[in-house]
C-alpha cells in the first residue's frame, strides 16, 4: 500500500476488508489497520477477515496449508516465493497489531481459527474504535473476543 486510504480523517461509516489481511505481511497489515482507524467515523465498525491461528495444536494443523514461516512463526504463509499469496497469522499477534491501531474487536466469527489443515474459510472480525453499537450483528462467542455480549 503505497499511501492512504483516498478519505479523510472519520470520514467513512463502515469499512469491508473482505480477504484483505489474507494477503498482507505485518508490515502493509499494520499500515492498513491504522488507515482503517483513521478514515472510520466515532461509533462506527469494520468488518475484517484473516487466516488465524493458536499456537501449538493449531499451529501444527495450519502448517499444513502455510508451511513457509520466518523468524517466530506466528506468521505463516502458503507460497515460498510469493508470500502474499495466502497468509495466516497467530490469534494474539493479529489482536495486538488491532489494538495497536487503536482498534478493538467486537466480535468474532471462526473460519480457520483455531487452525486447520484446510482452510473452510476465513476468519470474521468486526472491529471498532470501542464506542460502536455492535448488539444486533450476529457472533458467535469465542476465546479470541471473550467480552463478547
Amino acid at each position: 500500500m503505497s499511501g492512504g486510504l483516498p478519505v479523510g480523517d472519520g470520514e467513512v461509516g463502515f469499512v469491508l476488508a473482505k480477504s484483505l489481511f489474507t494477503h498482507l505481511l505485518e508490515p502493509e497489515a499494520r499500515r492498513m489497520l491504522a488507515e482503517i482507524r483513521r478514515v472510520i467515523a466515532p461509533g462506527r465498525s469494520a468488518v475484517l477477515t484473516a487466516f488465524l491461528f493458536e499456537r501449538g495444536e493449531g499451529e501444527r494443523a495450519a502448517a499444513t496449508y502455510f508451511p513457509f514461516t520466518a523468524g517466530s512463526g506466528s506468521v505463516r504463509w502458503r507460497r515460498k516465493a510469493k508470500p502474499q499469496s495466502a497468509v495466516a497469522v497467530e490469534r494474539l499477534r493479529f489482536l495486538r497489531w488491532i489494538a495497536d491501531a487503536g482498534l478493538s474487536v467486537g466480535r468474532f466469527a471462526p473460519g480457520f481459527w483455531p487452525g486447520e489443515s484446510d482452510p473452510r474459510g476465513q476468519d470474521l472480525l468486526v472491529v471498532s474504535d470501542g464506542t460502536a453499537r455492535l448488539a444486533g450483528l450476529p457472533c458467535v462467542r469465542s476465546r479470541l473476543a471473550p467480552n463478547t455480549p
